[in-house]
């Protein structure tokens, strides 16, 4: 029996950028809803602030494990425990869910873990230590006992999130991040083979849509509108795994774009869609979005080719990829698609379909082709790629597999060097997504609130960063394209160097990067002379 008041909940990372993990904030904002008190930080892992954790004094530490953050919780832990001895740690998160047993294993400080969702698996274990019960009466953990693990029976899922608070934001207002994460849906009823959530959400619920389940759409804005006064927030990100689901269903969409419309509320949002999107979107629910503060969409798209498609379980077709695309790209929104080109059964034919199909609508400048699969232990693809003997290292390392078709594997380890080599291509494509997004959002913001002047500025930045992209896109296909023709014909470094400098040369990304860094100090002075305040819309403790 032990007396728990103060729980620490803590996110790692294993760079400078610190991320808000709503799934963190709902534990923290529900155990205080039931009368504990809670800390939630996030740390880059060389930052940890031990000294107020000292002061804090938690009972219990809860930490989230990633495959970045794996490797030195362990030390994070011991630190603690030096300070505070009789500290209680576990665990939770998509990791821990999925590779239970590995992750115990490997870090034997964690007296239990949490699988999938939870908040009432937490609360319930709480109680059970407070009150000496045994953990085998907690659903949906996985604990020690006498040297061996005990996984209790899953938990069935909460049906109605409604009864959730708002989350803590804690972290965001931590590192003044200035876009707030809203979670209006948890779940989802596709099954793509590379998605780490399906055993996350896990559940005995066979009905047709799964696992999905959704906030109302009143509950959603009023989070929203909170936010909006209590901290200034004006852009807003939905992580539902796809915001038409759980099927091509339209009803709900109008129902958030109606609620946020009847507020008048001066904010923006992005939202993941499937491809298969384009169905449902007619124009008047396109205007009825784009009014609400619809300013950006990430389509799920993967491929171009028909047999990555297959490989990973789409349930979009080709056409649907061109249609979305199509469509949305006839709207006032910036688009961005999610692609992996690198896969261990990736072709050179997929290869140049994608590198085709990129730079025809426009999106090489932006992902630069280098986009590989991540693949997680407990996923289908995972388990087909190991039975093929194509799986290599430890369960946490998402990027260790070799390729089937050996031409590939040297256009990808090529590419993976250019990036190593020229370190300014990952500030070119941060430019290319972050500031693409956010230029969308000034523009949108600044035209409801009357600041003509503002806009003005924005766009002339826009035009450079368009001119850059389209320069850099288009040497990249021509780049990718060259690379296939090589590997298909006989690969050699030295001709790959050759035809690397024949289109970009060694400055060229310095240069683009030195170009586009300026013309932001001179946005983000020309939009403060306007107003001081707009300097909400960039800060940013990480950048």
């Amino acid at each position: 029996m032990k007396n728990i008041k103060r729980v620490l909940l803590l996110d790692l990372f294993a760079d400078r950028i610190v991320v808000e993990s709503v799934g963190l904030g709902s534990l923290s904002a529900y155990l205080k809803q039931h009368g504990y008190e809670t800390m939630l930080r996030a740390y880059p892992k060389d930052s940890v602030e031990y000294d107020q954790i000292m002061v804090f004094q938690p009972d219990i530490v809860g930490i989230t494990v990633n495959f970045e953050t794996i490797g030195f919780i362990g030390e994070v832990c011991d630190t603690i425990c030096r300070f505070i001895p009789d500290v209680i740690f576990f665990t939770g998160g998509y990791l821990a869910s999925n590779n239970t047993e590995a992750v115990m294993t490997d870090i034997p400080i964690f007296e239990f873990a949490i699988r999938g969702e939870g908040e009432l698996s937490l609360l319930a274990v709480l109680q059970a230590i407070a009150n000496g019960r045994p953990y085998s009466d907690v659903e949906g953990i996985s604990y020690r006992e006498n040297g061996k693990l005990i996984h209790n029976i899953d938990r069935t899922l909460i049906q109605d999130l409604d009864i959730l608070p708002f989350p803590d934001r804690s972290v965001m207002r931590q590192y003044a991040i200035p876009i707030a994460q809203i979670e209006g849906a948890r779940g989802c009823p596709c099954r793509c083979t590379f998605c780490s959530y399906q055993a996350f959400w896990a559940c005995n619920n066979k009905q047709e849509q799964g696992n999905w389940r959704a906030k109302s759409p009143s509950v959603i804005v009023d989070e929203i509108e909170q936010i909006l006064r209590e901290d200034g927030i004006t852009r807003f990100r939905f992580l539902d795994s796809s915001f038409e689901n759980p099927h091509l269903n339209s009803e709900r969409m109008n129902q958030i774009a109606d609620e946020l419309i009847k507020r008048d509320l001066n904010i923006t949002y992005f939202v993941n869609f499937r491809a298969s999107v384009h169905r449902i979107l007619d124009e008047s629910l396109m205007h009825k979005l784009i009014q609400s503060g619809l300013i950006s969409i990430f389509l799920g798209i993967e491929s171009f080719d028909r047999n990555d498609l297959k490989i990973f379980n789409k349930s979009s077709t080709e056409d649907d990829t061109h249609r979305a695309i199509e469509l949305l790209q006839s709207y006032p929104i910036y688009l961005n698609i999610g692609m992996i080109n690198f896969h261990p059964y990736a072709t050179t034919g997929s290869l140049r379909k994608n590198a085709e199909m990129l730079q025809k609508y426009g999106f090489s400048g932006r992902l630069l082709f280098l986009r590989e699969l991540t693949i997680f232990d407990g996923t289908p693809i995972c388990d087909q790629v190991r039975g093929d003997g194509l799986m290599q290292g430890m369960y946490h390392q998402v990027y260790n597999y070799k390729f089937n078709d050996l031409r590939v594997e040297f256009i990808y380890r090529y590419l993976q060097e250019l990036h190593i080599r020229y370190p300014d291509l990952i500030k070119l494509e941060t430019y290319a997504t972050s500031y693409s997004h956010l230029l969308n959002h000034l523009k949108r913001y600044f035209t409801k609130a009357g600041d003509h002047n503002a806009v003005e500025h924005v766009g002339v930045f826009e035009q450079k960063l368009t001119d850059i992209l389209t320069m850099l896109g288009d040497g990249f296909t021509r780049l990718a394209l060259s690379l296939i023709d090589l590997s298909e014909k006989g690969w050699n470094n030295v001709d790959a160097d050759r035809l690397f400098n024949n289109v970009f040369g060694t400055s060229v990304f310095a240069d683009f990067a030195r170009r586009l860094e300026l013309s932001t100090l001179v946005l983000q002075k020309n939009l403060l002379r306007i107003n001081p305040n707009y300097i909400n819309h960039f800060v940013y403790r990480n950048e």
